[in-house]
């Protein structure tokens, strides 16, 4: 498992201050085509990050619906599942989070579609890096 609201409840007695986390991992994955393919495709999903992107759904919400608060290595293709495996587990990926968004706890992060835009920027060229080198850094 890549990463899971359950796990994260466990630090803070609540699941919802980590939907961002996971919601972040997930549209990055969706916009650049990185979701295995009936996932890329599917209805479903696809309404629910509109429904996200126009405020009909919490983050918390369309987390739930898109994934069941779970991102599992196998939800995305197999270079997109490297690198998330490598960012994620090294924990480089929270603390850029924190940094990014200059809060104190990964617990903090703005829930809103439109905050993300800068930080799926991020992704797109550590991803870019970790493909051309298998490194996070060049």
């Amino acid at each position: 498992m890549l990463d899971s609201l359950e796990y994260h409840e466990a630090c803070t007695g609540n699941v919802e201050p980590a939907a961002p986390i996971l919601s972040i991992i997930f549209v990055w994955a969706f916009n650049n085509g990185s979701l295995i393919d009936y996932m890329q495709n599917d209805k479903k999903i696809v309404d629910a990050l509109a429904q996200f992107r126009n405020k009909k759904l919490s983050v918390y919400e369309f987390l739930m619906r898109v994934c069941g608060g779970e991102l599992l290595e196998n939800d995305f293709i197999d270079d997109a599942s490297a690198f998330l495996s490598v960012y994620v587990g090294s924990g480089d990926y929270y603390e850029e989070l924190m940094a990014v968004f200059s809060v104190n706890s990964i617990y903090d992060l703005p829930a809103e579609y439109d905050a993300f835009g800068d930080f799926l920027a991020r992704i797109d060229v550590k991803y870019s890096v970790f493909n051309k080198s298998g490194k996070l850094y060049d």
